[in-house]
C-alpha cells in the first residue's frame, strides 16, 4: 500500500470486504490475483478468525504506540542504525574524542521532571519502550556534531520525533491528523535517502503500519485509549518470578514468590521511613538546639509558588558576597530602577530592602494539549544533587522570550510591601547554525541579565547545550512533553 493513499479518503475494509475479495480472486490468473491481494494487504490464505461469528480482526486491531513505535520503529530499527553509523566515527577520531561514540554528551543533558537521565546510553544492554522514548527526545543534539553536514539520518530522526509526538497527543484535532499525514510523506522521503546513504531498508510491518495510524485515531480516538503501556512493568516482574520456578505448575509458585516480594518490600519501606524520620529529627535538633522548628515558609500566588527558602539577607550583604559575578553587579540600583518602572508607587517596595532567596519555583499553566492544568517544577540551585541546576522558562513579553533562572527572591521593605522577582538571563535567537539544520531547529544563546516579575512567567522550557560550540548556546527541546511540542513547534 503506497503513501499516495493518504491523499484519498481511504476507508479500512471490513471482514466481509476481505472475504469477498478472497472469493473473487479464486477464479482469476496468478498475476491478477496477486495484484488484488497486494492492494488489499492479503495473502491467498484464509484467515482463521473468519470462522468466528460476529468477529472482525481488522476492526479489533489498533496501533500499538509502545511496541510498534517506541520499541519498534525507533528502538529496534533507527536507534541501532545510529549506533552502527557512529562506529566508524569512533575509529576515525582521535583518542581524546573517542568517548563521543558512547554518546557521553547524553549525560550532560540538563535534568527535567519526567525525563529519564542516561549516563552510558550506547552501552545499555536492555531498554524498554519508555527508555527508548526518552532517548528519542534528546538524541539529535548529541549526534548532530558527529555526522556529516546535512545528514539524512538526522533529518529522518527529527521527522520521526514529530510523528511520535503527534501520535502521542491525548486530544487530536483534524488539523493535527492532516499534519501527521504531511510529515509522514516527508518521513518516507528521508527514509529513502537513509536507505541510499546507509543501506537501511524500511520494508517491515511496523514501518508500514504508520500509514494506518490516522485511520485508528479517526475511528477510535487518541492512541491512549488503546495503549499497552499500563501494566507493562508488571510483566517484567512476572517474568523474573517465572525464572525462579521449576517451570512446572508455575501459577501457585509465581503467586507465592509475588507475596514474598510484596512482604519484603513493605518491611523495607517501613524501615526506610523510620530511618528517614530519625535522621530528620536528629538534624532538626542539631539546628534548633532542641527547640521546635518554625514552619517552612512557602509563598503561593496565582500561577506560581515558591519553595526551598533560604535565609533572609540585605542587598548589601548580597552585593558583598556575589558582587564579583556579572549578574549581581549594581544589584541594588538595578532592582530599584526595575521596581520603579514596573510597579506603581503604592505597591512598590522602596527604601531599605531585604530579600528572601528561593531555590524552587512551581509554575502552573494550562496545557495546549488537553487544556488541563499542569505544573512545571523549576530549580534555581547551585548544588542540586551535587550539580548546579538553573532551569529555563518562557516569559510573557512582546515578543515572547525564553530565559534562564539565575536568582529567585522576594524583596520586602519596612512597610511589609513585597514583590516576587526573578533575575534571569535572556536567551535570544543565535546566528550560529549546526551542521544539520533540521525541521523546526531553534538555537538560542545567552545575552543580558534582567529582572522579571514572577507573574509574567508562563511555563518552563528544556534547553539542551550545543555540544559542538562553546557554553551559552542551546537547542530548544520542543519534545520534552506534548504541550512544549504544540507550543514551540506545531502551532508555530
Amino acid at each position: 500500500m503506497s503513501l499516495c493513499m493518504l491523499s484519498q479518503n481511504f476507508t479500512p475494509r471490513t471482514q466481509e470486504d476481505m472475504m469477498d475479495i478472497f472469493r473473487k480472486v479464486k477464479d482469476v490468473g496468478y498475476s491478477s490475483r496477486m495484484s488484488f491481494l497486494l492492494d488489499a494487504g492479503l495473502h491467498f490464505v484464509k484467515n482463521a478468525f473468519w470462522k468466528i461469528n460476529n468477529s472482525s480482526p481488522y476492526d479489533a486491531y489498533s496501533y500499538d504506540l509502545l511496541h510498534a513505535f517506541d520499541a519498534g520503529e525507533w528502538g529496534k530499527h533507527l536507534w541501532p542504525l545510529v549506533l552502527e553509523v557512529l562506529k566508524p566515527v569512533k575509529d576515525r577520531i582521535s583518542r581524546m574524542h573517542a568517548n563521543l561514540y558512547s554518546l557521553t554528551s547524553m549525560r550532560r543533558i540538563p535534568r527535567w521532571r519526567g525525563l529519564k537521565h542516561f549516563h552510558s546510553v550506547a552501552e545499555m544492554d536492555f531498554a524498554d519502550g519508555n527508555s527508548f522514548r526518552d532517548i528519542l527526545k534528546c538524541v539529535i543534539p548529541c549526534i548532530v556534531q558527529l555526522l556529516p553536514s546535512n545528514a539524512s539520518l538526522v533529518h529522518c530522526i527529527r521527522v520521526c520525533t514529530i510523528l511520535r509526538s503527534i501520535a502521542g497527543l491525548r486530544v487530536v484535532t483534524s488539523d493535527q491528523i492532516d499534519a501527521y499525514k504531511k510529515f509522514l510523506i516527508k518521513y518516507e522521503k528521508w527514509c529513502k535517502k537513509v536507505t541510499k546513504d546507509h543501506g537501511k531498508t524500511f520494508n517491515y510491518p511496523k514501518h508500514h503500519n504508520l500509514i494506518h495510524l490516522p485511520e485508528d485515531v479517526e475511528n477510535k480516538g487518541c492512541t491512549e485509549n488503546y495503549s499497552t503501556r499500563p501494566g507493562e512493568g508488571f510483566q517484567q516482574e512476572v517474568q523474573q518470578a517465572y525464572k525462579q520456578t521449576n517451570f512446572k505448575d508455575t501459577g501457585p509458585q509465581i503467586t507465592r514468590i509475588d507475596e514474598n516480594q510484596e512482604a519484603i518490600a513493605r518491611i523495607r519501606m517501613f524501615v526506610d521511613i523510620y530511618d528517614t524520620e530519625i535522621s530528620r529529627a536528629m538534624s532538626v535538633e542539631d539546628l534548633t538546639d532542641g527547640c521546635e522548628p518554625p514552619p517552612k515558609p512557602v509563598i503561593s500566588q496565582g500561577n506560581y509558588a515558591l519553595g526551598s527558602p533560604l535565609k533572609r539577607l540585605s542587598i548589601d550583604i548580597l552585593e558583598n558576597t556575589k558582587g564579583n559575578l556579572r549578574a549581581y553587579r549594581s544589584f541594588g540600583r538595578r532592582l530599584q530602577e526595575f521596581l520603579g518602572n514596573e510597579l506603581d508607587e503604592e505597591s512598590r517596595p522602596s527604601g531599605f530592602l531585604t530579600i528572601t532567596p528561593y531555590q524552587c519555583l512551581y509554575l502552573t499553566y494550562m496545557s495546549m494539549e488537553d487544556w488541563r492544568e499542569k505544573i512545571d517544577i523549576l530549580r534555581c540551585n547551585p548544588s542540586f544533587r551535587n550539580r548546579p541546576r538553573y532551569d529555563c522558562m518562557v516569559v510573557n513579553t512582546n515578543p515572547i522570550t525564553s530565559a534562564r533562572l539565575e536568582f529567585i527572591f522576594t524583596c520586602e521593605d519596612s512597610s511589609n510591601r513585597q514583590c516576587d522577582v526573578a533575575l534571569v538571563r535572556i536567551l535570544k535567537n543565535s546566528r550560529w547554525r549546526p551542521r544539520t539544520k533540521r525541521e523546526g531547529c531553534r538555537v538560542l544563546e545567552e545575552k543580558t541579565y534582567e529582572f522579571v516579575l514572577l507573574k509574567y512567567l508562563i511555563r518552563g522550557c528544556h534547553m539542551i547545550p550545543t555540544f559542538e560550540k562553546e557554553d551559552g548556546t542551546y537547542y530548544l527541546n520542543d519534545l520534552v512533553d506534548s504541550d512544549a511540542f504544540l507550543r514551540f513547534f506545531l502551532n508555530n
